[in-house]
């Protein structure tokens, strides 16, 4: 395994660290939700999506070795430069101080990012982007912009074109509660990846395979359309494939095993959405 390959698994592991592990999930969602106008709601999740897409666009260009691309990507679309074209000035009067502090911290994170990037070496610098995941963890664990109970027009949703998958907020719960798991899933996974344990890995992959998929209540599957069970399926049964192999395959066959199975979760949130 090449060191990049390594410390890619490492910062990956790093990230999945930031959630706390556990079995049991409240229904009831205790995040303070920060009023805005229904098209500024729309502005701050595409930004979101836009930080997401950020990142996953450094992480591949550190992969390949391409410190000063994942450098240029920080700063122009993370960093301190970047608060103009994510209109942070028209949205600061919508947010709260505390949540703007967060906000402030992760744009000044990513900058210090690009210039750690900028010097070549790779382990400094994924200790750095770490920095700018834990603030995007903080803020997302303390805030949300949709209330309990929304209704948004097909024609002022421009800009969110996914699928809403129309559940109610019973079925909302259960549903999350399942994604949820399936990220401490993959936490597990990467964890026993790290340690080179076969049982650690198998143990957490076991929670989101088939089992996970046999005990999703009939309501939920009958609302879902085949589009999203051609992902949903595919995806438990990698679960399934995780735990077969895990007793024979190197740790570098899992994590690329496991990589792929993340790219299932990307395509399904790009697609879907359970907001009300």
């Amino acid at each position: 395994m090449s060191r990049t390959h390594t410390l890619t698994t490492l910062f990956l592991v790093s990230i999945f660290s930031l959630v706390p592990i556990s079995n049991s999930y409240s229904k009831e969602d205790t995040r303070q939700y920060v009023e805005m106008p229904e098209v500024m709601q729309q502005h701050q999740l595409a930004n979101m999506r836009d930080h997401l897409m950020a990142i996953d666009e450094i992480l591949l260009n550190m992969g390949n070795g391409e410190l000063d691309k994942a450098a240029d990507i920080a700063e122009e679309r993370l960093g301190m430069s970047s608060l103009s074209k994510h209109g942070a000035s028209h949205m600061a009067m919508f947010i709260p101080k505390e949540m703007g502090a967060i906000g402030i911290s992760m744009h000044k994170a990513a900058s210090r990012f690009a210039l750690k990037a900028q010097e070549g070496d790779p382990l400094p610098a994924y200790k750095a982007l770490q920095e700018v995941t834990s603030s995007c963890t903080a803020c997302h664990a303390a805030y949300k912009t949709f209330p309990p109970k929304l209704s948004v027009t097909p024609e002022k949703n421009i800009t969110d074109k996914r699928i809403n998958l129309g559940f109610t907020p019973t079925e909302k719960a259960a549903f999350l509660s399942e994604m949820q798991q399936m990220l401490i899933s993959i936490q597990g996974i990467m964890s026993g990846i790290g340690n080179n344990d076969p049982e650690e890995i198998i143990k957490a992959a076991r929670y989101s395979g088939n089992r996970m998929a046999r005990e999703t209540p009939a309501s939920i599957k009958k609302k879902t359309p085949p589009s999203f069970k051609e992902i949903g399926g595919p995806t438990h049964m990698m679960f399934e494939e995780v735990v077969i192999r895990a007793e024979t395959d190197d740790m570098e066959d899992i994590a690329e095993l496991t990589a792929r199975l993340m790219q299932q979760c990307v395509s399904c949130h790009a697609t879907f959405k359970v907001s009300e």
